[in-house]
Order: structure tokens, then sequence, then C-alpha cells
């Protein structure tokens, strides 16, 4: 909970609900994330992977706007479809 607001994470979803209007709004859908934590400053991080496993990390503003960091781990992913 951070700026008036909750943050969740929902696998490939960052999103938050205003505490004062119960509104929902999504911030991010890129990557899948997988933690979230605050800071004393309002500001909210997060971390998760890429759709070719890099590492995500990234920072959510008092004005919600958001900043990701893409760093390459070294693994490659292949995707292979069947045949059939």
């Amino acid at each position: 909970m951070a700026n008036g607001n909750i943050y969740f994470l929902d696998n490939n979803e960052i999103y938050y609900i205003s505490i004062e209007t119960g509104g929902k709004a999504i911030l991010s859908t890129s990557y899948i994330f997988y933690n979230i934590w605050s800071d004393n400053m309002g500001n909210v991080s997060f971390s998760g992977v890429g759709s070719t496993l890099n590492d995500v990390v990234g920072s959510i503003n008092s004005n919600n706007e958001v900043t990701t960091n893409v760093f390459d781990n070294g693994y490659q992913v292949i995707y292979v479809s069947p045949i059939n």
C-alpha cells in the first residue's frame, strides 16, 4: 500500500485499487511478475521475468508512472511447434 492505493500482482498484471474510490487501474501487462514491495518514499518496486526469461526490475512512482529495466541473464528460449 502506498500513495493512497493498494498495489497487486496477478501473474502478468500489476494493478492498483484506489482506497478512496475503489477504482481499479492496470499499470502493466508486459511481463510475468513475482515480487512487489514499497519504500518509505511512496515508491513501489517490482520484479519479474520477460517472455525470453530476462530479468525485469521496475518501479512505480507516486504519480503511478511505471519504469522498467530489463537485464539479459544469458538464457535463450526456443519455441518449438509440433509437426502434426
